[in-house]
């Protein structure tokens, strides 16, 4: 229950008369001095061996305080109380159907009794390691917190200082803890909202990524395990994916954020009050993505798909390509990554701008955790804004060579970060390091920001705490802005002052002081709106994001002024705060901009959504399906999904073979079951009308010639024989050949077609080695190279080379076209197939076969086959 308090006082004097829990931790050894020496980091940059075993073992997440001692969440439940799906597929019917986190604990009472009483023997604790003599190097580690042992416990993985209070994450709650009397214990705990970790799901899948945002909100992840939250204001029920949510600091006002990510391990804020999170990939040939986190946003990832084997592994997640940066025809439902990233990320932070030099400036650093310290360690990077989203910039490594599993600024500014040590298993060991510049220790700027961090912001004066709005250090922007904040009317209009300086920061900083203070205080709802005027597109975004939250409908003529003319970025948060205001003047402005945008910026289109589902009525929406424009009909789809509105069964008809799969997918995904009926029905129609369309099965001609050394087309060409005389001739029915015809050897494979639908084309190869494909038709006579298979790819991998697929080709239904193949063979496996996209969306590969699954996600109605493959994968 949010804002359940238990205090524990006299429950933790109690426990302390029972024997201490005694977990298995190393005796203090030279391991981690040796283990720094094989530590690469970048130029200018020293390490110091910080903590290390048995003041830390098996250090799941760190948080640098501000007076220099730093708190480490230590795990003891690791296959001792927590475990992971993988081990037990006998449970997964139950796995599937768990709904609460009692139904969990349930299920490991019914399935696993014999081990059950040993649920709650490994315990989590916090620890608050401490320099007493100022060295640099922690002397004592004090237990802050521990008994966490419920047989529900998952692994606690984020821990957060702000102000008097520590937050803590460990499955099922979040936790507020509180020293009170100084000791360097917790005596006070508070269950702020309780109901996450649903399901088992995979280890680690957890609670993480406690942030404190610009908003003055608490931010926090939480994987697919999900979540049945109960709340004052309702349930939150989020069983299926994981999500992003956020709350006051006091646990209230608990809201989702995002969804659709799988195990998003941190979060982090860039100065722009941007949200960004690396998530894990499946294992499943699937990648793991950077992802800016988008209010409302739905990256994709679905809980069950982790056990989809067949017929596609990952099911619609790989089968639609739902991990893909944004392409054209990608399931628009979803916001995708910015790019692939890393292959275990994990601990996130973000450099606040003091400590290094100006080349790291509005730079992430990510922890990369692959299973051994060799391969493992931290990325920088960063990003760059490109339409209401961003794109990756130059990754470099900053540390390689340790199995990190966090990472955070300290108040020296100064890289600390947590090494498990080796493997993926608890090992009693664990360090903590500090990465630094050489010469750090005698910047006046580091030593500016390390004492005012440790004496804190109270004891300022107002003028004082204006000037910090514009410092050059994030971590002092913001403590003076959360310090006015609480100034009554003093701070407000030093707030106020500070939305009108030249410094950027300060302006920023100013926008969202106001709009904290904004929650109790209307009165300061005009000096935001003139914010909206600002010369600097970012100080208007903000704006408008904040009175979007704050649900100020008199700023909404403005906000659709800033929506028809303003950058893509303030588009961005101005369509967002429309649809929080509930603007019905604005679903008209919102709607043609949808049209203008179509699928060029997934990003605004989502906010332009947003703002759509929050401002139009359901009969405004369907009566969009009927616009001329394809991006505001795709919009209204869209939104009818996020409404979850039957009444996008309209939508199947739709001339766009995109937007009426789209509207499928809300149906069956959701599920509507009140349009379950017209979905079945146009499926039977199209499965009558695609079939009759199509041609008979194709005739190809095929030649080979034998002994090709090489197997390269270019030693095709160079053959004697070639191309008047093959060794061999034949008649296939299908453009495939393989596996496993034969070594050295080169073909030609020709075929005369009849295109059945007129539209666009677009034509795919893969081979094993090399291949070439040639197109003739009315619109070039000639025979052209329309695709390219430069190496050899798996059977069935249509899309590891940039050259395997063709443009789109405009072709005429009835005309004949000439499809023309070279391939070329060397050792070892061997195969070719080439295939088409019809302008339907389906996809037959190879040409002359039944319709198969596509190969993006560029997938329709293809005789209802691509929505069957949908229901298998995605209900087993």
């Amino acid at each position: 229950m949010t804002g359940l308090a238990l205090t524990l006082v006299a429950a933790l004097a109690a426990q302390g008369e029972e024997a201490a829990y005694a977990p298995v931790v190393h005796a203090a050894s030279d391991e981690g001095l040796e283990a720094m020496a094989a530590i690469v980091a970048a130029d200018g940059v020293e390490l110091d061996l910080v903590a290390a075993e048995p003041l830390v073992a098996n250090p799941v997440c760190l948080y640098v305080c501000d007076d220099g001692s730093i708190l480490v969440s230590e795990t003891f439940r690791l296959h001792h109380g927590v475990t992971d799906m993988r081990e037990h597929p006998d449970w997964l019917d139950r796995e599937l159907a768990n709904e609460t986190v009692a139904d969990r604990v349930a299920m490991f009472r019914d399935l696993d009794p014999e081990n059950f009483d040993t649920y709650d023997e490994g315990e989590e604790r916090l620890r608050r390691l401490v320099d007493r003599d100022g060295d640099g190097v922690m002397d004592e580690a004090i237990v802050f917190a521990d008994g966490f042992t419920d047989p529900a416990a998952g692994i606690a993985a984020s821990v957060l200082a702000h102000g008097e209070d520590v937050y803590y994450t460990c499955i099922p709650e979040v936790w507020r803890l509180r020293d009170v009397d100084g000791d360097g214990q917790a005596e006070e705990r508070e269950v702020l909202s309780t109901g996450y970790g649903v399901h088992v799901a995979l280890l680690g899948h957890d609670l993480h990524g406690l942030r404190v945002g610009p908003d003055g909100k608490l931010y926090f992840s939480c994987g697919d395990r999900g979540f049945l939250v109960e709340t004052p204001g309702g349930v939150l029920d989020n069983t299926h994916t994981g999500a992003v949510l956020r709350c006051n600091l006091d646990g209230s006002e608990l809201e989702i954020f995002a969804t659709g990510l799988r195990n998003p391990q941190d979060l982090v804020f860039d100065a722009y009050g941007n949200l960004f999170t690396g998530d894990n990939n499946s294992d499943g040939g699937d990648r793991a993505r950077w992802i800016y986190v988008v209010e409302g946003g739905d990256t994709g990832w679905r809980f069950e798909y982790q056990y989809i084997e067949s017929p596609t592994s990952r099911g619609p997640w790989n089968e639609e390509r739902l991990w893909v940066p944004h392409f054209p025809g990608q399931a628009a439902w979803i916001v995708p990554p910015i790019a692939n990233l890393a292959d275990g990320p994990s601990g996130l932070t973000w450099y606040p701008g003091t400590g290094l030099d100006s080349s790291y400036a509005d730079h992430f650093f990510l922890c990369d955790f692959r299973g051994g310290a060799s391969y493992s360690g931290v990325h920088s990077f960063a990003v760059v804004p490109q339409g209401a989203g961003f794109t990756l910039g130059p990754v470099d490594r900053f540390l390689w060579g340790t199995l990190v599993t966090d990472i955070d600024f300290g108040p020296d500014s100064a890289l600390y970060f947590s090494d498990w040590v080796s493997g993926w298993n608890m090992t009693g060991k664990g360090r903590v390091y500090r990465a630094r510049r050489f010469d750090a220790a005698g910047d006046a700027a580091v030593a500016e920001v390390a004492q005012r961090l440790a004496a804190g912001f109270t004891e300022l004066d107002g003028g004082s705490l204006a000037t910090l709005l514009s410092h050059a250090d994030r971590r002092l922007r913001q403590g003076a802005q959360f310090e006015l904040v609480g100034r009554g009317e003093q701070g407000r209009a030093i707030l106020h002052g500070a939305t009108k300086v030249d410094n950027l920061f300060a302006r920023m900083h100013g926008v969202w002081g106001l709009g904290m203070v904004g929650r109790t205080e209307r009165s300061v709802l005009p000096a935001l709106r003139a914010a909206l005027h600002d010369p600097h597109d970012e100080v208007r975004a903000q704006a408008a994001r904040v009175l979007g939250d704050l649900r100020d409908a008199q700023a909404a003529d403005y906000l659709v002024a800033h929506l028809r003319v303003d950058t893509a970025r303030v588009a961005h948060l101005a369509a967002i705060a429309l649809g929080k205001i509930g603007a019905e003047m604005a679903w008209k402005p919102l709607a043609k901009k949808l049209g203008e945008v179509d699928d060029s910026d997934a990003v605004l289109r989502h906010s332009l959504v947003m703002g759509l589902a929050g401002c139009a009525s359901p009969e405004q929406l369907v009566g969009l399906l009927d616009a001329r424009e394809r991006g505001t009909r795709m919009g209204a789809v869209l939104a009818l999904r996020r409404l979850r509105r039957p009444e996008i069964a309209e939508a199947l008809a739709d001339s766009d073979p995109l937007i009426s799969l789209e509207a499928a997918r809300a149906i069956h995904d959701l599920p509507l079951n009140a349009a379950a009926e017209q979905l079945a029905a146009m499926l039977e129609r199209r499965v009558v009308a695609v079939e009759e369309q199509r041609g008979r099965p194709v005739r190809v001609r095929a030649e080979f010639w034998n002994n090709l050394t090489d197997g390269t087309l270019a030693g095709l060409r160079a053959l004697p024989g070639f191309p008047q005389a093959p060794d061999m001739l034949a008649d296939l029915d299908r453009f495939s050949l393989g596996p496993n015809r034969g070594d050295h050897y080169g073909a030609h494979l020709v075929a005369e077609i009849e295109v059945p639908l007129a539209g666009e084309y677009v034509f795919w190869a893969c081979a094993d080695d090399e291949a070439e494909v040639r197109l003739r038709h009315s619109g070039a006579p000639d025979l052209e190279v329309v695709a390219v298979v430069p190496s050899w790819t798996a059977k069935r991998s249509w899309t590891v080379h940039e050259g395997q697929h063709s443009r789109p080709i405009e072709l005429k239904a009835g005309e004949i076209i000439t499809v023309d193949v070279l391939h070329a063979e060397g050792g070892g496996g061997d195969h070719l197939s080439v295939g088409w996209t019809l302008p339907d969306g389906s996809f037959e590969a190879p040409i002359g076969d039944p319709p198969s699954a596509p190969p993006t996600s560029v997938e329709t109605f293809d005789g209802g086959r691509a929505l069957e493959r949908r229901l298998l994968n995605q209900n087993l």
